[in-house]
């Protein structure tokens, strides 16, 4: 319908005013939107940026799964490469090469032109290495389906020019398409008929330079599908809702704070099947400068009789699960990074988070370090002040030393401790995070213990120590990330 309309306008231009009168029009709203975007990149310095960031698993093998994003400047062309992204996967987490070209341009397109006109003519600055084989250019019969789970790579893409703009861009997000679909034979009626449920909660927004990520939105990467009306739902199908609310704490602390992801949570008077294609369940959205991940993605399904819920295996990717009447199924998304050092937000945010139910009083206290007086709900100016100081002197800084060879395990970048590291609560292959002066980013990395490595040092290795730009004995802001048993 819409291509119809555009059709009819267009064919009235060209008869009001002549073939090539309009096509001559037509061509110059073209140019005009490829000179905008060259002017734009012109103004970047000729320099190149870096970025890394993880999937956690393609849904068949546990193993994270890498993308990778390198941005060449040259006068007024930007070349993205994304060569050194793993291997196209046995399971739906491959698109093919046209796809790698729209996240690329979105990544760019959100750093350096939101408000601009989207044609042809501004991605013509723009070019993209894929290579074939990859996650992002596979081949047959590689499956695909993964659209919306590795258009994390747009987010990828805006995130390493935070080197370059950084006032620009925002953190990671957790809003990816989420789909989940309930498939089986409604048994509310006399005629029992089969159905097929599908919905795709949201999840936060990254928070940027000067504000706070928007809540339960769809954003850059997520698609353009608005969230269902429960009613509606509950009416269509055999499903009954007891939560849809904003999900307290999922925001990633910050200066500003990521967006929130939401909860929703629904039984079954009928069996089916659930199956789930998501992401950030095992690896949460991660903040800029200092700010904390959002929260990450969880599926729990709840059987009757029972006091533990389950949980997918491999998190967020499941087919066929087996869901009996009665179940409840509660979907939590992610929620986005933050932006900054959380100590520095201005305390009269934090209270007004945890008025609206956005911050819990142990987030409050414990993470953004704001003490009230909660006789009536005001800032203790004095407590806040000491009790920012006592955070401020339990974060852990590393020496950086240089390693060799990139090392990659379990599908992360190694990174290697001393087992003195133990007394911060560190196991030998968590997944860990670090924040250099020189790239606003995270660096990701699953930890190694080696005797050899001294005390509150971290050896990382060549190709991460120089897009880190690091230089010797530079201090690194270190922080553990969630364990998971997998």
């Amino acid at each position: 319908a819409s291509c119809r309309v555009a059709s009819s306008h267009v064919i009235g231009l060209i008869n009001r005013y002549g073939k090539d009168t309009t096509m001559s029009h037509l061509d110059e709203v073209l140019n005009s939107s490829e000179r905008r975007m060259r002017t734009l990149i012109k103004e970047l310095p000729e320099s190149s940026a870096y970025h890394e960031g993880y999937m956690d698993n393609d849904g068949v093998d546990e193993e994270r799964k890498r993308i990778c994003v390198t941005i060449e400047v040259q006068g007024d062309e930007l070349h993205v490469d994304y060569s050194g992204t793993d291997k196209q996967t046995k399971g739906p987490l491959n698109v093919g090469v046209s796809m790698a070209h729209c996240f690329a341009f979105m990544g760019v397109k959100a750093a350096l032109d939101p408000p601009g006109p989207i044609n042809s003519g501004c991605f013509r600055p723009i070019k993209v290495t894929a290579p074939k084989g990859t996650m992002l250019n596979a081949s047959s019969p590689a499956p695909a389906g993964g659209m919306g789970e590795l258009g994390q790579t747009a987010i990828f893409t805006m995130v390493a020019l935070g080197k370059l703009v950084p006032d620009r861009i925002s953190s990671e997000e957790g809003a990816g398409a989420n789909h989940q679909n309930l498939a089986g034979t409604d048994s509310r009626f006399e005629d029992p008929h089969r159905f097929i449920y599908y919905d795709y909660p949201s999840g936060g927004s990254g928070a940027r330079k000067t504000k706070d990520g928007p809540d339960f939105v769809r954003t850059l990467r997520s698609g353009n599908v608005n969230i269902q009306s429960l009613e509606v739902v509950e009416n269509l199908f055999p499903v009954l809702f007891h939560r849809h609310e904003l999900r307290q704490d999922s925001g990633g602390p910050g200066e500003f704070r990521g967006g929130m992801g939401a909860v929703r949570e629904y039984q079954t008077p009928s069996d089916g099947e659930l199956s789930i294609l998501s992401d950030h369940s095992r690896i949460p959205p991660a903040g800029i400068s200092g700010g904390h991940w959002g929260a990450h993605g969880k599926w729990e399904i709840f059987r009757q009789g029972q006091s533990e819920p389950l949980e997918p295996p491999l998190g967020a990717k499941i087919t066929g699960l087996d869901i009996h009447k009665g179940d409840t199924i509660r979907i939590s998304t992610a929620g986005g990074g933050g932006y900054g050092e959380a100590l520095n937000r201005e305390p009269l945010l934090v209270l007004d988070d945890v008025v609206n139910d956005k911050v819990s009083l142990k987030s409050a206290r414990d993470v953004y370090g704001v003490v009230f007086d909660t006789t009536d709900m005001t800032v203790d100016n004095s407590a806040t002040l000491h009790r920012r100081n006592e955070l401020r002197n339990q974060r852990i800084y590393l020496t950086a030393l240089k390693g060799s060879v990139p090392d990659i395990e379990y599908g992360m970048r190694i990174a290697r401790v001393n087992p003195s590291m133990a007394e911060y609560g560190v196991q030998d292959g968590d997944m860990a995070e670090a924040f250099s002066e020189h790239h606003p980013p995270a660096i990701r990395m699953k930890v190694k213990f080696n005797d050899d490595i001294p005390a509150k040092s971290i050896e990382i290795d060549e190709e991460a120590w120089t897009f880190l730009e690091l230089n010797v004995g530079e201090q690194l802001l270190w922080r553990l990330l969630p364990r998971f048993d997998n």
